[in-house]
């Protein structure tokens, strides 16, 4: 499985960053569709299709997760259900939100078809970068129900001399010089899989150099480095040297974190 879709990537963004509490969907059902659902595809037609219920999934482990049982589509016996090029979840048995999509190699139903999609044959990952994996697989188990994840009490933006990665090994926080990260709280509500921060972000003036900085970050703690702490994390446009008297700042709306989450 390949794309999250905007809808739900943004609810995990706002989940997250503490504009609004996503609740998982009561049921997962994964839909069969000629064409791209997120855009002009059309979900299958047919006497006996139907959206089948997917609420078996693999605890999410190195960015992903799978459908832990074979899923089984009734056999096909009045009317082919067309050409299937896309799988897609929904979080209703009909209508409701794109949870997920992606698409496959095209297939033309025939009468007498026992569709159905194996066990582990239905995966939905994260690429690499931006988001931490301990925080990929996080959202993953609250997206699909395997444990939920808390609406952080605070967040916390902080600076790094070198690119943080995707466990977090290579955070390269400035020492001393009243370097601190900064709690701040307010973002504006995702759209397009994409945030930015509500009011400006101002660090306490350095009173020694802080270094080049080249990235920064998001954590729900003050000062721990763990993995499990740090959320998302990106290089600056371009790097910023802070030396005594500087204060490192970003205007209103200038944070972007946008999910790359294909």
């Amino acid at each position: 499985m390949g794309k999250l879709s905007n809808y739900i990537v943004n609810e995990a963004l706002d989940h997250i960053l503490k504009v609004g509490a996503y609740t998982p969907a009561t049921h997962l059902y994964v839909a069969l569709f000629n064409g791209d659902p997120s855009g002009a595809g059309t979900e299958c037609p047919g006497t006996e299709y139907a959206r089948q219920i997917v609420d078996d999934w693999d605890t999410a482990s190195g960015r992903a997760t799978a459908n832990t049982s074979q899923i089984n589509f009734p056999e096909i016996e009045t009317d082919d259900w067309g050409t299937i090029t896309y799988i897609a979840i929904y979080d209703a048995l009909t209508g409701g939100n794109l949870i997920a999509y992606d698409d496959v190699s095209s297939y033309e139903t025939e009468l007498g078809d026992n569709l159905y999609i194996g066990a582990g044959d239905l995966d939905v990952s994260f690429p690499t970068g931006g988001i931490t994996t301990a925080w990929a697989n996080k959202v993953l188990d609250h997206i699909f129900k395997n444990d939920t994840l808390s609406v952080p009490t605070n967040l916390y933006i902080g600076a790094s001399t070198a690119n943080p990665t995707d466990n977090a090994s290579g955070i390269a926080e400035p020492s001393g010089g009243a370097y601190a990260r900064k709690n701040h709280n307010a973002w504006n509500i995702a759209s397009s899989k994409v945030t930015t921060n509500d009011g400006a972000i101002t660090f306490t003036t350095a009173t020694a150099s802080w270094g080049e900085i080249t990235h920064c970050f998001i954590s729900d703690s003050v000062d721990a480095v763990l993995e499990a702490n740090i959320i998302f994390y990106g290089a600056l446009d371009s790097s910023l040297l802070i030396g005594n008297g500087d204060t490192l700042n970003f205007a209103d709306d200038a944070l972007e974190i946008e999910v790359d989450a294909a």
